[in-house]
C-alpha cells in the first residue's frame, strides 16, 4: 500500500505498525462498540382483574412477554403460605384461581412470572376479600303474632334460604323452609309457636348442593297479647296477594285493621299456602281463600279456611277445577266463584271460563252450575251480591280485551235476572275492586274503584308475566239498586287518590255513616309493579245521584296486590 505525501510530492510506503494503529483507532470508535445483549425481563401489564365468590378468587391478567405464572397467597401481608401454578406452555395472557378459601376473609397475593430460562419475577403485593358467607345485606325484619314469626330478609345473591330456630341460644331444634328456587328476597314464616316466647334463629343460605352458610344468631319474641275479640269481629282482614312483580312474591301474613280504633294488628295469622289472585270471602266467623296462584305459579283448587275464634286453619273440599283470577261472593250461606283462569300455570296462555262454582259452607261441598247465558268466557271480574242475585262486572274476555258488561245471576234458578238489563260499566275495565252496601230502609249501592282499561301484551294467565304496561285508572263510581235503567253510574266527586288495579275493597258498617275501604293494589304493570302499602276510606254514597268520596289515607303494614279485603260485618 502506498500513500502519497502532498507536501513533498513523493510516495511514502505504509508500514505494518501504521496499519495496526489505524485498525485499533477504528475499533475504539464509540459508534461501533457494544456490550453483551441484555437479559429479558417480564412484568404485569396492569393489575389483575378479580372475580370473587364465597370461597374462591379468579385472576385474569397479561404479561409483557410469554411466561409461566403462579400466584402465591396468604392471610397476612408478605406471608405467602400457599400457591397455585398455571399449567401449560408460556403465554402472555393468564387466568389463575385460588380455591378453598375462607369466606369473608382478606387474602394477600403476588404474581410470580417464570421465563423459559427459569428466571422468576415477582409483582407487587395485592389484596382482596372473599364474599361474606351469610349473604344477608342487613338484619332480618320480623313481624310477630301470638303464634308465628314472619321473617323477611335480602341476600346479596340468589340463595335457597331456611330458618334454623329454637328456644335456647345456639340450639336450633327446628327448621322452617322457604322457596325451593334460589332468590334474593325472602319471606319465611315460623308457624305454630308459643305466645310470649323468645326464639333464637339463624339463616342458612345454600348456594349450591355442597355450600351452605349460616348467618349470625338473631332473636325475636312472639306477641304475648292477643287481638281483642271486638277488633276481630268488626275488623277488615287483608289476605293473600303478592308484594312485588312476580307470582312468587306471595304474602303469607294476614293483617287485621280495626276501623273503629284505626289500629293495625299485623300478621295475626299466616296463610298455610300463600296464594294470590284468589277468591276471598268471610262468613260465620271464618275466612275463606279459594284457588289462586301459589308461589310456584301453579293454579290451585284448594280451599283454605281460617276459624277466627279458634285461630286455626283447615282445608275445605277442593274445587272441581283449579281457578285463579277470580272473585268469591257470599249469598245465602254459599260462596260463588264465577269464571276465572284455569292455567294450569301462571305462564299458560290466557284462558277464561264461563262456569259458575257453588260452594256450600255448611256441607263443605261444591256444585258446578251452567252460566252460558253470560256469554264469553272471562277472568279478572268483580262480583257482589244483593237480594237473591250475584252480580258480576267487567273483566278480561280475551288476553288484552276488557269488558264493560254487568250481569245479574240468580243461583236458585241458575238463570239471569228475568226481564232486567243491568247498567253496563262506563267503560271496559278489569282488575278493579268494590263493595255493595244495603242499609235497612234506604237505597242500596254498588261501588267500584280503580282497575285497568287497556292491557299491553297481557298474554298469560298471570297478568304481569308478559305485560310491560297497562292503563290504570283512579276513577270511582257508584250505582243505585236495582242496578237497572233509569239508574246510571255516578262518578265520585273526588277520584280515588291513586290510579290502581288489583287492589281490594271492603265495607265497614262499624262507623256511621258506613265506609268503604280500599287497600293496596299496583299503579303499574311490568318490571316496576309492586304492591302499594297505602289504603284510603270514604263514606258511602249520600244518594242515588251523588257520591262526594272524600278520601282519608290509611297506611298499611305491607304492600299487596292481587289480594283480598274481607269483613265479617260488611
Amino acid at each position: 500500500m502506498i500513500r502519497k505525501n502532498r507536501r513533498i510530492g513523493r510516495a511514502v510506503p505504509l508500514t505494518a505498525a501504521m496499519v495496526l494503529t489505524a485498525a485499533f483507532a477504528l475499533s475504539c470508535d464509540s459508534s461501533i462498540l457494544s456490550g453483551p445483549p441484555a437479559a429479558p425481563t417480564v412484568a404485569l401489564v396492569a393489575a389483575p382483574a378479580m372475580t370473587k365468590d364465597i370461597d374462591s378468587m379468579s385472576l385474569s391478567f397479561s404479561t409483557t412477554r410469554a411466561a409461566r405464572e403462579r400466584v402465591e397467597y396468604g392471610t397476612a401481608p408478605g406471608s405467602y403460605t400457599a400457591f397455585v401454578s398455571e399449567s401449560g406452555d408460556s403465554t402472555a395472557t393468564h387466568s389463575l384461581s385460588m380455591a378453598s378459601l375462607a369466606a369473608g376473609t382478606t387474602y394477600y397475593y403476588r404474581i410470580v412470572s417464570v421465563l423459559d430460562d427459569s428466571r422468576a419475577f415477582s409483582s407487587p403485593e395485592y389484596s382482596a376479600a372473599t364474599e361474606p358467607a351469610a349473604y344477608l345485606t342487613a338484619a332480618p325484619v320480623v313481624v310477630s303474632s301470638q303464634s308465628s314469626l314472619t321473617i323477611e330478609f335480602t341476600t346479596s345473591k340468589a340463595t335457597i334460604a331456611r330458618i334454623q330456630y329454637g328456644t335456647t341460644e345456639g340450639a336450633y331444634a327446628a327448621l322452617a323452609s322457604g322457596s325451593s328456587t334460589a332468590e334474593t328476597s325472602h319471606t319465611l314464616e315460623i308457624p305454630n309457636l308459643a305466645p310470649g316466647t323468645v326464639y333464637y334463629y339463624r339463616v342458612a343460605s345454600t348456594v349450591s348442593e355442597s355450600r351452605t352458610y349460616t348467618s349470625p344468631e338473631y332473636s325475636a319474641a312472639t306477641a304475648s297479647e292477643g287481638v281483642p275479640s271486638a277488633s276481630k269481629a268488626r275488623g277488615i282482614w287483608l289476605v293473600g296477594g303478592i308484594s312485588a312483580t312476580s307470582y312468587s312474591d306471595t304474602v303469607a301474613a294476614v293483617d287485621l285493621f280495626d276501623p273503629v280504633t284505626a289500629a293495625w294488628y299485623p300478621a295475626v295469622t299466616s296463610l298455610p299456602t300463600p296464594v294470590s289472585f284468589a277468591g276471598y270471602a268471610a262468613y260465620g266467623g271464618k275466612l275463606f281463600v279459594v284457588g289462586g296462584f301459589d308461589k310456584d305459579g301453579n293454579v290451585r283448587d284448594l280451599v283454605q279456611i281460617y276459624d277466627i275464634a279458634a285461630n286455626f286453619w283447615s282445608n275445605g273440599q277442593s274445587m272441581n277445577a283449579a281457578r285463579a283470577n277470580i272473585c268469591a261472593t257470599v249469598l245465602g250461606g254459599k260462596i260463588y266463584v264465577l269464571g276465572g283462569s284455569g292455567g294450569p300455570t301462571a305462564l299458560s296462555a290466557w284462558n277464561g271460563f264461563a262456569t259458575t262454582y257453588e260452594y256450600s259452607i255448611a256441607g263443605d261441598s261444591w256444585t258446578v252450575g251452567g252460566r252460558t247465558a253470560f256469554g264469553a268466557a272471562e277472568s279478572d271480574r268483580f262480583s257482589y251480591s244483593y237480594g237473591n242475585a250475584v252480580y258480576d262486572l267487567g273483566g278480561r274476555t280475551a288476553a288484552t280485551t276488557t269488558a264493560a258488561t254487568h250481569d245479574g245471576f240468580v243461583p236458585s234458578l241458575n238463570a239471569l235476572l228475568s226481564g232486567t238489563t243491568e247498567v253496563v260499566l262506563p267503560a271496559g275495565r278489569a282488575g278493579f275492586s268494590g263493595a255493595a252496601y244495603a242499609p235497612a230502609g234506604s237505597d242500596a249501592f254498588a261501588m267500584i274503584i280503580g282497575g285497568i282499561s287497556v292491557y299491553a301484551s297481557a298474554a298469560n294467565c298471570f297478568v304481569n308475566s308478559t305485560t310491560s304496561s297497562a292503563t290504570t285508572t283512579s276513577s270511582a263510581y257508584c250505582l243505585a239498586a236495582p242496578f237497572v235503567a233509569p239508574a246510571a253510574w255516578v262518578a265520585a266527586a273526588n277520584a280515588y287518590p291513586q290510579a290502581i288495579a288489583y287492589g281490594a275493597a271492603a265495607l265497614s258498617a262499624s262507623s256511621s255513616p258506613a265506609r268503604i275501604y280500599q287497600f293496596g293494589g299496583t299503579s303499574v304493570l311490568g318490571s316496576s309493579a309492586a304492591g302499594l302499602a297505602m289504603g284510603y276510606w270514604s263514606a258511602v254514597p249520600e244518594s242515588a245521584s251523588s257520591w262526594a268520596a272524600t278520601w282519608t289515607a290509611v297506611a298499611m303494614p305491607r304492600g299487596r296486590w292481587g289480594h283480598g279485603a274481607v269483613s265479617l260485618n260488611g
